[in-house]
């Protein structure tokens, strides 16, 4: 008669663990897109670095040299990131774990790095001799008029895409490509008349209209189909260089 197999130390039946679940694959990126938006990212460096430097030249037509070309060949970096940011946005979310995020993303960057490069150009203008109040009061309007103080005139772009994000949220789907075209409409009419809404809002109808187009472009952009994305830059020339602040 063969023994019996022995039984594991533990056989209580309620020490038993399930075995740990495999996660779920992580799903492949899209080389493409990312490739796309890391030369905006690096157009965008280039652009702000030459502001600093005093670098930015006459318009391409009068001057033509690389820098121009560039700057002129790839006007449309800041409509792509609100045009990425429709791709991959969605209305799953209840709106006050869509706003949570949101802040948690990019009002709360926004907000440190805000008070970062305002503490740095307070630092820097009281080592030049210029008085406090003056400087307070000086960033205080460029912060309602632009959305950012000096140190960090970029991050206007933050606030803006978390309002953009949510009115895409909490406005009716049925809107739709009217929705889209109105905005790009507005934005235009704001552009041409000179019209600037206090804290860079003046950037929202444009990019909530780009942000559209990313949401209804999304199955285009995201086929394995489609291997360059560079068609985004003539729906940007519709609209953008027709005149839309971004």
């Amino acid at each position: 008669m063969e023994a019996s197999p022995a039984q594991p130390q533990n056989s209580n039946p309620l020490d038993f663990k399930p075995p740990a679940s495999t996660p779920p694959a992580a799903k492949p990126r899209l080389a493409f897109l990312d490739a796309v938006t890391g030369l905006m990212l690096l157009h965008m460096m280039l652009v702000h670095a030459s502001g600093f430097a005093d670098l930015i030249k006459a318009p391409f037509y009068v001057t033509f040299t690389p820098y121009d070309a560039v700057v002129q060949a790839l006007f449309f970096f800041m409509p792509w990131f609100y045009f990425k940011a429709g791709v991959f946005i969605s209305r799953g979310l209840p709106v006050k774990a869509f706003v949570r995020r949101g802040a948690r993303r990019l009002l709360a960057p926004w907000a440190s790095f805000t008070a970062l490069g305002f503490l740095a150009f307070f630092a820097f203008g009281l080592l030049q001799g210029q008085g406090a109040g003056e400087m307070l009061l000086s960033q205080l309007k460029l912060l309602l008029r632009n959305g950012a103080v000096e140190g960090n005139m970029a991050l206007w772009f933050l606030p803006s895409l978390f309002l953009v994000r949510l009115l895409y949220r909490v406005l009716p789907e049925r809107l739709g490509p009217p929705a889209c075209a109105l905005s790009a409409v507005a934005a235009a009419t704001l552009w041409h008349f000179g019209l600037e809404l206090p804290l860079a809002l003046s950037t929202v109808p444009a990019g909530f209209a780009f942000l559209m187009l990313g949401h209804y472009s999304k199955k285009l952009v995201t086929s394995p189909y489609i291997k360059y994305a560079g068609w985004e830059g003539d729906t940007s020339l519709v609209i953008y260089r027709g005149g839309a602040p971004l």
